[in-house]
């Protein structure tokens, strides 16, 4: 074997089991394998460079530069990046509540996928259907039956009987007595029912009284009737407490986000398609919390909890008449009504200042876009988003290149 020969085939050796260390000198080669030489050099350009993008995906670098197009040996894992980036956006679709996402080109985690928001969606389906089922059960509780099926000694409800001549209270069952004893203001607001002229009979008018720091609710159904050959007014309550206070938990599950108590995202999108109907003018704000990630890896999820608390803490009183929503774990909107584009911007670029000026282990900032919403729009809602969503990014990029000088 010639000398040149060697030297390739070394070379070669070299790009295989030490890629890092394999050189090659063409001056020391013969005029015969020159052209191989250059090949083979030109073949460790391309590992190399396939080598460093397959290591950037595997540690979750999805947003690396692909090899050129020159580059045919790394062509399966551009198509793997392209596929991982488009499934990285689906699972972040899902994380803002679109369940309508499916994946087909993973095997058995795409059915996976797939089931999970399916399930996802039959049970934000279900949380609404449960909020109306609830509300009509609330509805039924407050209408009242005939006065004569309830009128009981131990009837749950309370019963009380007003004399209209007098107001003398003449008849209460033990329900009421116990009421009565229990809710100082529960007699005089029953008695208040009875004197009202415009309460018809068969009405109803709920009440609500403070009990124990709390709020009681009562449905009252007057009856006008007689009693012993008197004219009466009979009331019979229906303690509703804690049907109201099932439907508000239920509502505020169905259009509030659990942690920061703002709108979630199905409600916030709600609002702004009504805005954009009714032709309003109004400015949209989209936000995303920079560092969030590093702040949960570090710091822990508890600590990442408390950074979205604070910046939703922030939105919200960013605008007395403001708007705020969760889009996502990172991202809020803030719709403001009757605000100009100037005002909003001025006002949160100030807010976004202090809240970065904070005593915490790490920076907290926000970055942010403002779209301006006339009454002679003809954007979508996706549209408008989008574009905040770009002017979000261009100001991520400013802030990125601060912390990198």
């Amino acid at each position: 074997m010639s000398k040149s020969s060697e030297l390739l085939f070394g070379f070669l050796c070299d790009i295989a089991y030490n890629a890092d260390n394999a050189s090659l000198c063409l001056n020391e080669i013969d005029d015969e394998h020159q052209t191989l030489g250059q090949g083979l050099i030109q073949l460790q350009c391309m590992l190399k460079e396939q080598r460093n993008f397959a290591l950037a995906l595997s540690k979750g670098n999805l947003s690396i530069a692909p090899p050129s197009s020159e580059n045919e040996l790394a062509a399966p894992l551009k198509s793997l990046q392209a596929s991982l980036r488009h499934l990285s956006w689906q699972s972040q679709q899902v994380a803002l509540g679109d369940y309508h996402q499916i994946v087909n080109f993973m095997g058995e985690f795409s059915e996976a996928f797939n089931t999970m928001t399916q399930q996802l969606d039959k049970r934000q389906k279900a949380l609404e259907q449960e909020v109306e089922s609830g509300r009509a059960k609330t509805e039924a509780l407050e209408q009242s039956n005939e006065v004569l099926t309830h009128i009981t000694l131990n009837s749950a409800q309370k019963v009380i009987v007003i004399d209209d001549d007098s107001g003398a209270v003449v008849y209460t069952n033990k329900s009421a007595d116990i009421t009565l004893r229990v809710i100082p203001d529960f007699l005089g607001a029953v008695m208040g029912i009875a004197r009202d002229e415009d309460a018809v009979s068969g009405g109803e008018i709920v009440i609500s009284l403070p009990y124990d720091e709390k709020t009681r609710y009562f449905a009252v159904t007057v009856y006008r009737l007689l009693w012993n050959g008197r004219s009466a007014c009979t009331l019979v309550a229906q303690d509703i407490t804690l049907e109201r206070e099932n439907l508000a938990r239920l509502e505020f599950y169905a259009n509030k986000d659990e942690m920061t108590g703002v709108n979630n995202r199905h409600a916030g999108l709600e609002i702004l398609n009504r805005l954009i109907e009714e032709k309003k003018h109004f400015v949209l704000c989209f936000f995303d919390i920079d560092n969030l990630k590093y702040v949960n890896d570090t710091f822990g999820h508890h600590e990442g909890d408390s950074y979205i608390m604070d910046s939703a803490g922030m939105i919200s009183g960013a605008f007395a008449h403001g708007i705020p929503c969760r889009l996502g774990g990172d991202e809020f909107m803030l719709l403001l009504p009757d605000v100009d584009l100037d005002k909003a911007q001025r006002r949160i670029a100030e807010l976004c200042e202090e809240f970065h000026i904070c005593d915490k282990a790490y920076q907290r900032r926000i970055s942010y876009g403002c779209v301006e919403v006339t009454k002679q729009n003809d954007r979508t809602a996706k549209q408008l988003l989008s574009q905040a969503d770009n002017r979000m990014y261009e100001l991520k990029r400013r802030h990125k290149a601060l912390r990198a000088d």
